[in-house]
């Protein structure tokens, strides 16, 4: 089985903290992410429904499961109710270790969950695995980068 490539490849970053969006952004680039973040669900599913518009697809997307007003369990929720979103993987980031992470992978398609705060070559090797897998499906569709 040949990796697939995962250079370039978009993940959208969704926490409420400024100080872990940031750190989580730093690590991505230098492993050569193409990334972005919002600071809130309600930002984070506004940002993908734009990138839907634009034909521009988003790769992976690490969402923190504690946040105001839209949780992460809310927001997976409404990515896995929207077809145009539903193959994206989800990484969720916990600081507490409560989460009840099996109804969600079941409920909502979450691929992986990782403990706060998650060792820098743990967490790569979820993004790629999570893209790897989701491009080997072949369910995501494949937009020409412009």
């Amino acid at each position: 089985l040949v990796p697939v490539d995962v250079t370039g490849a978009r993940v959208l970053v969704i926490d409420d903290n400024p100080v872990n969006r940031e750190i989580l952004l730093e690590q991505l680039r230098s492993w050569s992410f193409d990334c972005a973040a919002a600071e809130s669900g309600a930002v984070g599913l506004a940002f993908l429904d734009r990138a839907c518009q634009l034909g521009a697809s988003v790769d992976c997307i690490i969402l923190d499961y504690q946040m105001p007003g839209m949780n992460g369990a809310d927001v997976a929720k409404a990515i896995a109710a929207d077809s145009r979103l539903s193959s994206i993987p989800v990484v969720l980031l916990t600081s507490v270790d409560q989460v009840d992470f099996g109804r969600m992978v079941i409920d909502f398609g979450i691929v992986a969950h990782l403990t706060k705060p998650a060792r820098s070559a743990v967490l790569l090797g979820t993004v790629i695995s999570a893209i790897q897998k989701a491009r080997m499906q072949g369910t995501k569709a494949h937009f020409v980068r412009e």
